[in-house]
Protein backbone atom coordinates (compact mmCIF):
# COMPACT_ATOMS: atom_id res chain seq x y z
CA UNK A 1 0.00 0.00 0.00
CA UNK A 2 1.32 3.44 -0.99
CA UNK A 3 2.15 6.00 1.68
CA UNK A 4 -0.37 8.43 0.15
CA UNK A 5 -3.16 5.84 0.61
CA UNK A 6 -2.16 5.28 4.25
CA UNK A 7 -2.34 9.05 4.83
CA UNK A 8 -5.86 9.20 3.35
CA UNK A 9 -7.02 6.30 5.53
CA UNK A 10 -5.50 7.92 8.63
CA UNK A 11 -7.03 11.31 7.79
CA UNK A 12 -10.46 9.78 7.21
CA UNK A 13 -10.26 7.92 10.53
CA UNK A 14 -9.38 11.12 12.42
CA UNK A 15 -12.16 13.08 10.70
CA UNK A 16 -14.73 10.34 11.34
CA UNK A 17 -13.68 10.03 14.97
CA UNK A 18 -13.88 13.80 15.41
CA UNK A 19 -17.35 13.88 13.84
CA UNK A 20 -18.71 11.17 16.15
CA UNK A 21 -16.82 12.00 19.35
CA UNK A 22 -15.90 15.68 19.15
CA UNK A 23 -14.43 15.93 22.67
CA UNK A 24 -12.23 12.84 22.30
CA UNK A 25 -11.37 13.67 18.72
CA UNK A 26 -10.05 17.17 19.38
CA UNK A 27 -6.55 16.04 20.53
CA UNK A 28 -6.19 13.82 17.43
CA UNK A 29 -7.39 16.66 15.21
CA UNK A 30 -4.89 19.05 16.83
CA UNK A 31 -2.07 16.55 16.32
CA UNK A 32 -3.07 16.21 12.65
CA UNK A 33 -2.79 20.00 12.22
CA UNK A 34 0.62 20.03 13.92
CA UNK A 35 1.74 17.27 11.56
CA UNK A 36 0.79 19.43 8.56
CA UNK A 37 2.65 22.44 9.95
CA UNK A 38 5.79 20.32 10.35
CA UNK A 39 5.23 18.92 6.86
CA UNK A 40 5.05 22.45 5.42
CA UNK A 41 8.25 23.56 7.19
CA UNK A 42 10.09 20.43 6.05
CA UNK A 43 8.93 20.74 2.44
CA UNK A 44 9.94 24.39 2.35
CA UNK A 45 13.47 23.58 3.58
CA UNK A 46 13.81 20.75 1.07
CA UNK A 47 12.61 22.95 -1.81
CA UNK A 48 15.00 25.72 -0.82
CA UNK A 49 17.93 23.32 -0.60
CA UNK A 50 17.35 20.87 -3.44
CA UNK A 51 16.06 23.57 -5.76
CA UNK A 52 19.60 24.87 -6.14
CA UNK A 53 20.87 21.40 -7.03
CA UNK A 54 18.45 20.22 -9.68
CA UNK A 55 17.44 23.48 -11.41
CA UNK A 56 18.02 23.26 -15.15
CA UNK A 57 20.75 25.71 -16.16
CA UNK A 58 19.14 26.65 -19.48
CA UNK A 59 16.27 28.30 -17.59
CA UNK A 60 18.61 31.28 -17.16
CA UNK A 61 19.68 31.36 -20.78
CA UNK A 62 20.70 34.82 -21.98
CA UNK A 63 19.40 34.00 -25.45
CA UNK A 64 15.80 34.15 -24.28
CA UNK A 65 13.96 37.43 -24.69
CA UNK A 66 11.37 38.34 -22.06
CA UNK A 67 8.20 40.05 -23.26
CA UNK A 68 6.79 42.43 -20.68
CA UNK A 69 4.20 45.16 -20.38
CA UNK A 70 6.26 48.40 -20.17
CA UNK A 71 3.84 49.82 -17.60
CA UNK A 72 5.08 47.14 -15.18
CA UNK A 73 8.63 48.51 -15.21
CA UNK A 74 8.69 51.39 -12.72
CA UNK A 75 12.35 51.80 -11.76
CA UNK A 76 15.74 52.39 -13.34
CA UNK A 77 19.09 51.37 -11.86
CA UNK A 78 21.77 53.93 -11.04
CA UNK A 79 24.46 51.50 -9.83
CA UNK A 80 27.22 51.20 -12.46
CA UNK A 81 28.35 47.84 -11.04
CA UNK A 82 25.80 46.17 -13.30
CA UNK A 83 27.16 45.89 -16.83
CA UNK A 84 24.66 45.26 -19.62
CA UNK A 85 27.17 43.09 -21.48
CA UNK A 86 27.07 40.49 -18.70
CA UNK A 87 23.87 38.72 -19.61
CA UNK A 88 22.15 36.42 -17.18
CA UNK A 89 24.61 36.74 -14.34
CA UNK A 90 23.70 36.32 -10.68
CA UNK A 91 24.93 38.96 -8.29
CA UNK A 92 24.47 39.29 -4.54
CA UNK A 93 24.79 42.43 -2.48
CA UNK A 94 22.88 45.71 -2.23
CA UNK A 95 23.37 46.90 -5.81
CA UNK A 96 19.62 46.63 -6.46
CA UNK A 97 18.78 49.14 -3.74
CA UNK A 98 20.17 52.00 -5.85
CA UNK A 99 16.99 52.29 -7.90
CA UNK A 100 14.90 55.34 -8.72
CA UNK A 101 11.41 55.88 -10.08
CA UNK A 102 11.32 56.33 -13.84
CA UNK A 103 8.61 58.98 -13.47
CA UNK A 104 11.11 61.13 -11.55
CA UNK A 105 13.72 61.04 -14.32
CA UNK A 106 14.32 64.00 -16.63
CA UNK A 107 13.81 61.78 -19.66
CA UNK A 108 10.32 60.92 -18.51
CA UNK A 109 9.38 64.53 -17.80
CA UNK A 110 10.70 65.82 -21.11
CA UNK A 111 9.33 63.05 -23.29
CA UNK A 112 5.99 63.22 -21.50
CA UNK A 113 5.80 66.90 -22.52
CA UNK A 114 6.75 66.13 -26.11
CA UNK A 115 4.61 63.10 -26.80
CA UNK A 116 1.58 63.11 -24.55
CA UNK A 117 1.08 66.85 -24.70
CA UNK A 118 2.56 67.49 -28.14
CA UNK A 119 -0.28 69.79 -29.26
CA UNK A 120 -0.07 72.08 -26.22
CA UNK A 121 2.10 75.17 -26.59
CA UNK A 122 2.23 75.66 -22.84
CA UNK A 123 3.82 72.24 -22.45
CA UNK A 124 6.51 73.13 -25.00
CA UNK A 125 7.40 76.15 -22.89
CA UNK A 126 7.52 73.87 -19.86
CA UNK A 127 9.83 71.54 -21.78
CA UNK A 128 12.30 74.36 -22.52
CA UNK A 129 12.19 75.40 -18.88
CA UNK A 130 13.10 71.87 -17.82
CA UNK A 131 16.13 71.95 -20.12
CA UNK A 132 17.39 75.14 -18.50
CA UNK A 133 16.85 73.99 -14.93
CA UNK A 134 18.36 70.55 -15.44
CA UNK A 135 21.42 71.42 -17.50
CA UNK A 136 23.66 69.85 -14.86
CA UNK A 137 21.65 66.63 -14.98
CA UNK A 138 22.02 66.61 -18.76
CA UNK A 139 25.79 66.66 -18.35
CA UNK A 140 25.59 63.85 -15.81
CA UNK A 141 23.61 61.84 -18.33
CA UNK A 142 26.51 61.85 -20.78
CA UNK A 143 25.61 64.94 -22.84
CA UNK A 144 28.16 67.71 -23.12
CA UNK A 145 25.72 70.42 -24.05
CA UNK A 146 22.15 71.28 -24.92
CA UNK A 147 22.71 70.56 -28.64
CA UNK A 148 23.69 66.96 -27.95
CA UNK A 149 20.63 66.63 -25.72
CA UNK A 150 18.38 67.99 -28.48
CA UNK A 151 19.93 65.61 -31.03
CA UNK A 152 19.14 62.70 -28.78
CA UNK A 153 15.57 63.88 -28.29
CA UNK A 154 15.08 64.19 -32.06
CA UNK A 155 16.38 60.63 -32.46
CA UNK A 156 13.89 59.39 -29.85
CA UNK A 157 11.12 61.43 -31.42
CA UNK A 158 11.82 59.88 -34.84
CA UNK A 159 11.58 56.39 -33.35
CA UNK A 160 8.39 57.33 -31.50
CA UNK A 161 6.56 58.32 -34.67
CA UNK A 162 7.98 55.38 -36.60
CA UNK A 163 6.39 53.05 -34.08
CA UNK A 164 3.24 55.13 -33.70
CA UNK A 165 2.61 55.03 -37.46
CA UNK A 166 2.93 51.25 -37.44
CA UNK A 167 1.20 50.68 -34.13
CA UNK A 168 -0.91 47.76 -35.38
CA UNK A 169 2.25 45.73 -35.96
CA UNK A 170 3.44 46.38 -32.43
CA UNK A 171 0.06 45.47 -30.95
CA UNK A 172 0.19 42.09 -32.70
CA UNK A 173 1.22 39.39 -30.22
CA UNK A 174 1.40 36.22 -32.33
CA UNK A 175 4.73 34.49 -32.84
CA UNK A 176 5.00 35.28 -36.55
CA UNK A 177 5.18 38.99 -35.87
CA UNK A 178 7.32 38.88 -32.74
CA UNK A 179 10.59 38.46 -34.64
CA UNK A 180 9.80 41.49 -36.81
CA UNK A 181 8.84 43.55 -33.77
CA UNK A 182 12.08 42.56 -32.04
CA UNK A 183 14.14 43.69 -35.04
CA UNK A 184 12.37 47.06 -35.09
CA UNK A 185 13.03 47.67 -31.40
CA UNK A 186 16.69 46.64 -31.61
CA UNK A 187 17.32 48.81 -34.66
CA UNK A 188 17.05 51.71 -32.20
CA UNK A 189 18.28 50.55 -28.81
CA UNK A 190 17.71 47.30 -26.97
CA UNK A 191 16.16 47.44 -23.53
CA UNK A 192 18.38 45.84 -20.91
CA UNK A 193 17.07 45.21 -17.41
CA UNK A 194 18.21 43.80 -14.09
CA UNK A 195 15.93 41.89 -11.72
CA UNK A 196 16.16 42.86 -8.07
CA UNK A 197 15.91 40.64 -5.00
CA UNK A 198 12.11 40.84 -5.02
CA UNK A 199 11.71 40.06 -8.73
CA UNK A 200 11.03 43.59 -9.96
CA UNK A 201 12.55 44.86 -13.21
CA UNK A 202 15.06 47.73 -13.17
CA UNK A 203 16.10 49.41 -16.42
CA UNK A 204 19.85 49.33 -17.07
CA UNK A 205 19.88 50.54 -20.69
CA UNK A 206 17.24 51.59 -23.20
CA UNK A 207 15.05 53.74 -20.95
CA UNK A 208 14.10 55.89 -23.96
CA UNK A 209 12.78 52.91 -25.87
CA UNK A 210 10.92 51.78 -22.75
CA UNK A 211 9.27 55.19 -22.42
CA UNK A 212 8.07 55.01 -26.02
CA UNK A 213 6.41 51.72 -25.17
CA UNK A 214 4.83 53.30 -22.08
CA UNK A 215 3.53 56.39 -23.86
CA UNK A 216 2.07 54.38 -26.76
CA UNK A 217 0.52 51.83 -24.35
CA UNK A 218 2.07 48.90 -26.22
CA UNK A 219 1.03 45.73 -24.35
CA UNK A 220 4.37 43.88 -24.55
CA UNK A 221 7.91 44.81 -25.52
CA UNK A 222 11.13 42.74 -25.61
CA UNK A 223 13.73 43.10 -22.84
CA UNK A 224 17.02 41.36 -22.06
CA UNK A 225 18.01 40.40 -18.54
CA UNK A 226 21.52 41.51 -17.63
CA UNK A 227 21.68 40.62 -13.94
CA UNK A 228 19.49 38.75 -11.51
CA UNK A 229 19.90 39.32 -7.82
CA UNK A 230 21.00 36.11 -6.15
CA UNK A 231 17.90 36.14 -3.90
CA UNK A 232 15.56 36.25 -6.92
CA UNK A 233 17.56 33.59 -8.75
CA UNK A 234 17.19 31.35 -5.69
CA UNK A 235 13.43 31.94 -5.58
CA UNK A 236 13.17 31.10 -9.26
CA UNK A 237 14.86 27.80 -8.57
CA UNK A 238 12.53 27.10 -5.63
CA UNK A 239 9.35 27.63 -7.59
CA UNK A 240 10.68 25.52 -10.44
CA UNK A 241 11.47 22.73 -7.99
CA UNK A 242 8.00 23.19 -6.47
CA UNK A 243 6.47 22.62 -9.92
CA UNK A 244 8.35 19.33 -10.35
CA UNK A 245 6.68 18.00 -7.19
CA UNK A 246 3.21 19.11 -8.20
CA UNK A 247 0.67 17.28 -10.34
CA UNK A 248 2.18 15.97 -13.58
CA UNK A 249 5.36 17.96 -12.83
CA UNK A 250 3.68 21.28 -13.53
CA UNK A 251 2.07 24.12 -11.63
CA UNK A 252 -1.70 24.21 -11.29
CA UNK A 253 -1.90 27.80 -12.60
CA UNK A 254 0.21 29.81 -15.00
CA UNK A 255 2.48 32.27 -13.21
CA UNK A 256 2.33 35.68 -14.83
CA UNK A 257 5.80 36.99 -13.96
CA UNK A 258 7.73 37.31 -17.26
CA UNK A 259 10.85 35.68 -15.83
CA UNK A 260 8.92 32.53 -14.85
CA UNK A 261 7.26 31.73 -18.17
CA UNK A 262 9.33 28.57 -18.70
CA UNK A 263 7.60 26.77 -15.82
CA UNK A 264 4.92 24.39 -17.18
CA UNK A 265 1.34 24.66 -15.92
CA UNK A 266 -2.03 22.91 -16.17
CA UNK A 267 -4.45 25.85 -16.44
CA UNK A 268 -3.59 28.89 -18.55
CA UNK A 269 -5.72 31.83 -19.65
CA UNK A 270 -8.81 30.06 -21.01
CA UNK A 271 -10.87 30.25 -17.81
CA UNK A 272 -10.03 33.91 -17.24
CA UNK A 273 -11.03 34.84 -20.79
CA UNK A 274 -14.37 33.03 -20.45
CA UNK A 275 -15.17 34.79 -17.17
CA UNK A 276 -14.04 38.19 -18.43
CA UNK A 277 -16.24 37.89 -21.54
CA UNK A 278 -19.28 37.15 -19.35
CA UNK A 279 -18.84 39.77 -16.64
CA UNK A 280 -21.80 42.04 -15.97
CA UNK A 281 -19.81 44.03 -13.40
CA UNK A 282 -16.59 45.76 -14.40
CA UNK A 283 -15.22 47.13 -11.13
CA UNK A 284 -15.58 46.52 -7.42
CA UNK A 285 -14.46 43.77 -5.05
CA UNK A 286 -13.52 40.23 -6.05
CA UNK A 287 -13.09 37.20 -3.79
CA UNK A 288 -11.02 34.25 -5.04
CA UNK A 289 -11.64 31.16 -2.89
CA UNK A 290 -8.68 28.80 -3.14
CA UNK A 291 -6.41 31.34 -4.83
CA UNK A 292 -3.49 28.92 -5.31
CA UNK A 293 -0.66 31.09 -6.72
CA UNK A 294 -2.88 34.12 -7.33
CA UNK A 295 -3.35 34.02 -11.10
CA UNK A 296 -6.93 35.36 -11.08
CA UNK A 297 -6.20 38.11 -8.56
CA UNK A 298 -3.34 39.36 -10.72
CA UNK A 299 -5.43 39.31 -13.90
CA UNK A 300 -8.53 40.90 -12.39
CA UNK A 301 -6.48 43.53 -10.59
CA UNK A 302 -5.37 44.66 -14.05
CA UNK A 303 -9.05 44.92 -14.93
CA UNK A 304 -9.60 47.34 -12.07
CA UNK A 305 -10.95 45.03 -9.33
CA UNK A 306 -10.03 45.17 -5.66
CA UNK A 307 -9.07 41.51 -5.14
CA UNK A 308 -8.95 39.20 -2.10
CA UNK A 309 -7.02 35.93 -2.33
CA UNK A 310 -8.07 33.26 0.18
CA UNK A 311 -5.58 30.39 0.37
CA UNK A 312 -5.34 28.05 3.36
CA UNK A 313 -2.27 26.10 2.18
CA UNK A 314 0.83 27.62 3.77
CA UNK A 315 3.21 26.45 1.06
CA UNK A 316 1.07 27.98 -1.70
CA UNK A 317 0.78 31.16 0.37
CA UNK A 318 4.57 31.34 0.66
CA UNK A 319 4.90 31.46 -3.14
CA UNK A 320 1.77 33.60 -3.52
CA UNK A 321 3.25 36.27 -1.23
CA UNK A 322 6.57 36.29 -3.09
CA UNK A 323 4.84 36.58 -6.47
CA UNK A 324 2.66 39.42 -5.23
CA UNK A 325 5.74 41.42 -4.25
CA UNK A 326 7.60 40.52 -7.44
CA UNK A 327 4.85 42.02 -9.59
CA UNK A 328 4.17 44.92 -7.23
CA UNK A 329 0.52 43.91 -6.73
CA UNK A 330 -2.05 45.24 -4.29
CA UNK A 331 -4.44 42.31 -3.77
CA UNK A 332 -4.98 41.10 -0.21
CA UNK A 333 -3.84 37.64 0.86
CA UNK A 334 -5.89 35.77 3.47
CA UNK A 335 -3.98 32.70 4.69
CA UNK A 336 -6.81 30.86 6.42
CA UNK A 337 -9.74 28.60 5.66
CA UNK A 338 -12.59 30.37 3.89
CA UNK A 339 -14.80 29.05 6.71
CA UNK A 340 -12.79 31.06 9.24
CA UNK A 341 -12.60 34.24 7.15
CA UNK A 342 -14.83 36.84 8.82
CA UNK A 343 -16.45 34.00 10.74
CA UNK A 344 -20.16 34.48 11.50
CA UNK A 345 -20.22 37.63 9.35
CA UNK A 346 -21.65 38.24 5.91
CA UNK A 347 -19.14 38.07 3.06
CA UNK A 348 -20.03 40.89 0.67
CA UNK A 349 -18.25 40.90 -2.69
CA UNK A 350 -19.29 42.00 -6.15
CA UNK A 351 -17.62 39.00 -7.82
CA UNK A 352 -16.77 35.63 -6.27
CA UNK A 353 -14.64 32.91 -7.86
CA UNK A 354 -15.03 29.32 -6.70
CA UNK A 355 -13.24 27.40 -9.43
CA UNK A 356 -12.88 23.70 -8.69
CA UNK A 357 -12.74 24.22 -4.94
CA UNK A 358 -16.21 23.51 -3.49
CA UNK A 359 -16.08 19.79 -4.31
CA UNK A 360 -13.32 19.41 -1.72
CA UNK A 361 -15.95 20.39 0.85
CA UNK A 362 -18.17 17.45 -0.07
CA UNK A 363 -15.84 14.84 1.36
CA UNK A 364 -16.69 15.10 5.06
CA UNK A 365 -20.03 15.78 6.75
CA UNK A 366 -18.75 18.55 9.02
CA UNK A 367 -17.05 20.34 6.11
CA UNK A 368 -20.19 19.90 4.00
CA UNK A 369 -22.19 21.67 6.69
CA UNK A 370 -19.55 24.39 6.81
CA UNK A 371 -20.04 24.86 3.06
CA UNK A 372 -23.77 25.37 3.54
CA UNK A 373 -23.06 27.96 6.22
CA UNK A 374 -20.56 29.69 3.94
CA UNK A 375 -23.06 29.90 1.08
CA UNK A 376 -25.63 31.45 3.39
CA UNK A 377 -23.08 34.07 4.53
CA UNK A 378 -21.94 34.88 1.01
CA UNK A 379 -23.64 37.97 -0.42
CA UNK A 380 -22.32 38.30 -3.95
CA UNK A 381 -23.71 39.62 -7.20
CA UNK A 382 -21.98 37.08 -9.44
CA UNK A 383 -20.44 33.72 -8.59
CA UNK A 384 -18.27 31.94 -11.14
CA UNK A 385 -18.54 28.34 -10.07
CA UNK A 386 -16.35 25.50 -11.31
CA UNK A 387 -17.80 22.00 -10.87
CA UNK A 388 -15.71 18.86 -10.66
CA UNK A 389 -16.01 15.68 -12.67
CA UNK A 390 -17.84 13.19 -10.37
CA UNK A 391 -15.47 10.45 -11.58
CA UNK A 392 -12.70 12.19 -9.62
CA UNK A 393 -14.21 10.68 -6.45
CA UNK A 394 -14.33 7.15 -7.85
CA UNK A 395 -13.05 4.68 -5.25
CA UNK A 396 -12.91 7.37 -2.55
CA UNK A 397 -15.25 7.53 0.42
CA UNK A 398 -16.98 10.92 0.39
CA UNK A 399 -20.05 12.31 2.13
CA UNK A 400 -21.63 13.68 -1.06
CA UNK A 401 -20.78 13.48 -4.75
CA UNK A 402 -22.93 15.66 -7.01
CA UNK A 403 -22.99 15.76 -10.78
CA UNK A 404 -22.62 19.30 -12.23
CA UNK A 405 -26.36 20.04 -12.42
CA UNK A 406 -26.98 18.76 -8.90
CA UNK A 407 -24.06 20.76 -7.55
CA UNK A 408 -25.29 23.97 -9.16
CA UNK A 409 -28.77 23.43 -7.72
CA UNK A 410 -27.26 22.79 -4.30
CA UNK A 411 -25.44 26.14 -4.43
CA UNK A 412 -28.56 27.98 -5.63
CA UNK A 413 -30.71 26.45 -2.88
CA UNK A 414 -28.32 27.52 -0.13
CA UNK A 415 -27.22 30.97 -1.35
CA UNK A 416 -28.65 34.34 -2.33
CA UNK A 417 -28.26 33.38 -6.01
CA UNK A 418 -31.12 32.06 -8.11
CA UNK A 419 -30.00 31.87 -11.75
CA UNK A 420 -27.33 29.69 -13.41
CA UNK A 421 -25.77 29.79 -16.86
CA UNK A 422 -23.31 27.23 -18.23
CA UNK A 423 -20.32 29.08 -19.69
CA UNK A 424 -17.97 26.30 -20.75
CA UNK A 425 -17.40 22.56 -20.58
CA UNK A 426 -13.74 21.75 -20.12
CA UNK A 427 -12.07 18.75 -21.74
CA UNK A 428 -11.48 17.10 -18.36
CA UNK A 429 -15.20 16.94 -17.57
CA UNK A 430 -15.22 20.05 -15.43
CA UNK A 431 -17.66 22.92 -16.10
CA UNK A 432 -17.81 26.62 -15.30
CA UNK A 433 -21.12 28.30 -14.51
CA UNK A 434 -22.14 31.88 -13.94
CA UNK A 435 -24.54 32.21 -11.00
CA UNK A 436 -26.40 35.49 -10.49
CA UNK A 437 -29.33 37.08 -8.72
CA UNK A 438 -32.33 37.55 -11.00
CA UNK A 439 -34.88 40.15 -9.89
Amino acid sequence: MKLSHIKIILRDFIYDFNDKFSNLGKPLFAMWNVFHKIKFATKKIIKEGRGNLIYESDKLSAAKVLWINPQKIEFYLTNKVVQSSEFSKELKGDWDLTKKLIKDSIFYRVLNSRFLDEEKKEEIKKFNLILQKDSNRIENGGFNNKDEWEDKLREIESKYYQIKNNLDDFMESNRIKKKQILEKWESFERIVVAIDRDGQFLVVEGINNLLIGKFLAIPKIPVYVSIRHEAWADFKKKIYFFSTNYRKRRLYQRVTHPDLQDIPFTYGDERFKVIKENLSIFHGTLLDIGANLGYFCREFEDEGFDCYAVEVNKLYTYFLTKLKKAENRKYKIINKSIFNYKKNQELRFDITLALYIFHHFLKRKNIYLNLINLLKRLKTKELYFGTHNPDEFRGIKVYRNYNPEQFVNFVLENSCLNKAELLIKMNNGRNIYKLTVED
